[in-house]
């Protein structure tokens, strides 16, 4: 089995674009939520076709951006392009983020199952909620959306024997 490395432990910021960082003045490299930075990364991106500095931060961006939040679809689908720019990735992250990249992210015709998902999260039904997780997490084509999905709950549940198991059922592969 291989293991996900991350090379890069934080982004290069020096010669950072003074257009970008006057405009994100308060902002922290890394810090946010999935959508907040790759909005960050388009327009590091936009800016590193003129300043290889944006370029470079955004090639390291992208890199702590998966490291932070493995299981965003849009984070994968960021790590991709920029793998294409020259962000060098081990191959278990590239087959992580490139079949990331390819799942639907969760949507409409999901809505009954979402619903249900936050009502067992509620409750203090360990066998219940297992049997809800082992049904979506199972999926081959979409049990890694849902783990990305369900992660911070079953972190936050107090339950460890959750997120274990969530792990355990998700198919590898």
């Amino acid at each position: 089995m291989q293991r996900l490395g991350f090379p890069n432990p934080l982004p290069p910021v020096n010669g950072l674009h003074p257009a970008f960082k006057n405009r994100f003045s308060g902002w922290h490299l890394g810090m946010g939520l999935p959508g907040t930075i790759t909005g960050l990364l388009r327009g590091l991106t936009q800016l590193g076709a003129e300043t290889p500095a944006c370029r470079d931060t955004a090639l390291g961006m992208g890199l702590w951006g998966m490291q932070a939040s493995p299981l965003a679809p849009d984070m994968a689908d960021w790590t991709i392009r920029l793998a294409h720019q020259g962000l060098k990735l081990s191959p278990a992250l590239t087959a992580l983020a490139t079949r990331l990249a390819a799942i639907p992210p969760l949507g409409e015709s999901d809505t009954e199952l979402l619903d249900t998902w936050y009502a067992l999260a509620r409750q203090d039904d360990i066998s219940l909620t297992l049997r809800f997780l082992t049904a979506v997490l199972s999926d081959p084509a979409r049990g890694l959306v849902w783990l990305g999905h369900c992660w911070q709950d079953l972190l936050f549940l107090g339950k460890p024997e959750l997120p274990k198991a969530a792990l355990d059922i998700v198919p590898v592969g």
